[in-house]
């Protein structure tokens, strides 16, 4: 349940985060790096916890799963009670809030660092979770990109120099537009079974052929801004990185057209594909930090 190839996913994220404190002069502590690393992580758990408890009934219409859709199986095979992943969100939550208190009593990090892990705790538990259920309002996929491409690498550096960057939510800009591709490219697998349950995601809005439509466009576009960034570092490891993107974005390319006519491994083709992709360009940009 605690799906770890998406916090792996995460790790590249805060990574650049810390190397922009570390251009800008800030360096960075092992041990803080390490804390906020956990921290995030918990958090991340934490959501994946309680969407697997809230989405059990689409999980259960959804007939066909790849690695990165469709939920993880556990509760909807009945490996262990439901309720085991309610108390873990809640104490994954609470083990959380320790880390969080030890930052800021020990490693002497800011107060905003609160606000921070607050709203991300907040949006976390929310996605799937009533009131609000974001993912069912069709505001899901917009607090995935909100926290992993901007509060995500926000916090890494904030953790690191207690301050914000503006220019680090900036070079942020191109990967946000990635993310959003990539929870439009995990949404195309569970379309079905969302519409059935009523869980209205962006996909389930547009219909598999406008959501494919926003899906290249928004790709393209953070594909290409990633291009107009590395452009001013010629000759830099930054700028040949983009040529280590090509493969994955013709991997994307060629599974397009399979994803289309519903192929559930085309689709898990574009997801992984994208997901290498925007581990790669945040490296990338974190390797432009540090050798800047």
């Amino acid at each position: 349940m605690g799906r770890p190839l998406f916090l792996l996913g995460s790790l590249p994220m805060y990574l650049m985060g810390a190397a922009a404190a570390w251009r800008d002069g800030h360096g960075v502590e092992p041990a803080k790096l390490v804390l906020g690393m956990l921290l995030v992580w918990l958090i991340q758990l934490m959501t994946h916890y309680n969407n697997e408890y809230c989405d059990l009934k689409t999980d259960q219409a959804t007939q066909a799963t790849t690695r990165i859709s469709g939920g993880s199986r556990v509760l909807v095979r009945g490996l262990v009670p439901r309720q085991r992943a309610r108390m873990s969100a809640v104490a994954t939550l609470a083990l959380a809030m320790v880390v969080l208190a030890t930052l800021a009593a020990v490693s002497h990090v800011g107060n905003l660092l609160f606000l921070f892990a607050g709203a991300a705790a907040f949006v976390g538990w929310f996605y799937s979770a009533p009131p609000l259920a974001l993912e069912s309002k069709g505001l899901g996929e917009i607090a995935i990109v909100f926290v992993t491409a901007s509060l995500l690498p926000s916090t890494a550096y904030y953790i690191q120099a207690s301050a914000v960057s503006p220019a680090l939510v900036l070079a942020c800009a191109p990967l946000a537009l990635i993310v959003l591709s990539l929870t439009i490219a995990t949404g195309l697998p569970d379309v079905s079974a969302d519409v059935a349950t009523g869980k209205m995601t962006i996909v389930a809005r547009l219909g598999e052929k406008r959501a494919l439509w926003l899906h290249n466009s928004v790709l393209a576009m953070g594909w290409l801004g990633f291009n107009a960034w590395t452009a001013s570092f010629r000759l830099s490891p930054g700028w040949f990185a983009i040529a280590g993107t090509a493969p994955m974005v013709a991997v994307v390319a060629a599974s397009l057209k399979g994803a289309g006519k519903g192929n559930m491994k085309a689709m898990e083709r574009m997801g992984m594909a994208e997901g290498v992709l925007l581990s790669w360009i945040a490296l990338s940009v974190g390797a432009q930090f540090l050798l800047e």
